[in-house]
């Protein structure tokens, strides 16, 4: 398209547009062509389609969107609506709206990803001080598992396309014993004979952990299908992002041949947009225990429900994977927040966000 006649249908006629997408953006089982090179988080340039939905993430649909919506006002008995538009998936210049394979969003960006590091501590508020229904961690982590395409997961692909199983998360971590550190009031019978243990990471004494040690006879051993020793999954994480520097020449070859974790979308019910905010109803759900490489690299999130009406939180929902102390048993976290009709002390009723784990 060369030009676009300056009416209002022209503007909201969008069927015919290719949308401005950040490399990340990919639609769920991304083709190889779309992940070489393997797209990462990075800041948005004035180009790039997204939305910051809810505060300070960038949602952004893919190339298989298609957005519904009125290109005139429309009234019914004497009312005209609000107008907004409603993703849906684009099939052969219609908008398909209850098409829900590719009917996703990706969180592409936050000010609160760490692109250099760690993510920020779970105790991080926000700026002002003031309680979210997602915190800076959560945001970093719905980042990387649903656009992150350079997680490693312990595996290379040999040639041939053969997959070689590297490391699983038993291979990295240790169950620790802490029945003799229990405190007195949980020094029971039952806990003494049992044991109550914990798993921690701990790298074996002959893991990598250092750039020199990402050498060409490793990398002729890796390529060979040999038993290597383990890997440090942070050191990895840098040398992907390019946080530390090796021999570009055995980069080249080693990054692309690592077997990476397959970042999952958001499930959308409901996504528009209007003048007044968002309107949303989606959810995400990752398998963080599955991932061999989740505890070196903080990732606990296994669950983000959110729904939301005109930019206003109604229901929101996290569940964060980890391990109970002093007992070390498996266990969820689950932090809920909902808008709730209350009236203050000496006040008029409100819609209030209450939280509650």
């Amino acid at each position: 398209i060369s030009s676009i006649d300056y009416t209002l249908e022209s503007l909201l006629s969008w069927t015919q547009l290719e949308p401005s997408l950040a490399p990340n953006a990919l639609p769920p089982n991304p083709t190889p062509a779309d992940l070489s090179p393997r797209p990462r988080p990075k800041p948005l340039l004035f180009t790039e389609t997204a939305i910051e939905f809810p505060f300070r993430i960038f949602l952004s649909p893919n190339r298989t969107a298609g957005w519904a919506h009125e290109i005139v006002p429309f009234t019914h008995e004497g009312r005209t609506e609000l107008w907004h538009t409603r993703l849906g998936v684009l099939v052969d210049g219609e908008v398909d709206e209850l098409e829900e394979s590719t009917r996703k969003l990706r969180a592409i960006w936050s000010h609160d990803f760490n692109s250099s590091g760690p993510p920020p501590a779970k105790e991080t508020r926000d700026p002002g001080n003031f309680t979210t229904t997602i915190t800076p961690n959560q945001r970093h982590q719905v980042v990387r598992l649903t656009s992150d395409f350079g997680i490693w997961i312990g595996g290379f692909v040999l040639p041939g396309g053969v997959t070689s199983p590297y490391f699983t998360l038993d291979d990295i971590s240790v169950v620790e014993d802490i029945t003799p550190v229990l405190p007195p009031a949980l020094r029971t019978r039952e806990n003494i004979n049992n044991r109550v243990t914990r798993r921690v990471t701990q790298l074996p004494e002959n893991a990598i952990t250092q750039p020199e040690q990402i050498n060409r006879d490793l990398l002729r051993r890796i390529q060979a299908g040999d038993n290597i020793p383990i890997i440090a999954p942070s050191l990895v994480d840098d040398i992907v992002n390019e946080r530390v520097q090796i021999d570009p020449n055995i980069r080249d070859i080693i990054v692309p041949i690592m077997l990476y974790y397959n970042p999952l979308p958001l499930d959308v019910e409901r996504f528009m947009l209007t003048s007044q905010g968002a309107t949303a109803k989606f959810r995400g759900e990752w398998d963080v225990l599955s991932i061999p490489t989740s505890l070196d690299l903080f990732l606990d999130v296994s669950e983000w429900e959110h729904i939301a009406t005109q930019g206003r939180d109604h229901f929101v929902r996290i569940v964060e994977v980890g391990y109970i102390y002093p007992f070390g048993h498996l266990a969820v976290k689950i932090t809920i927040t909902e808008r709730k009709f209350e009236a203050p002390p000496g006040g008029d009723v409100g819609g209030y966000l209450r939280q509650r784990q």
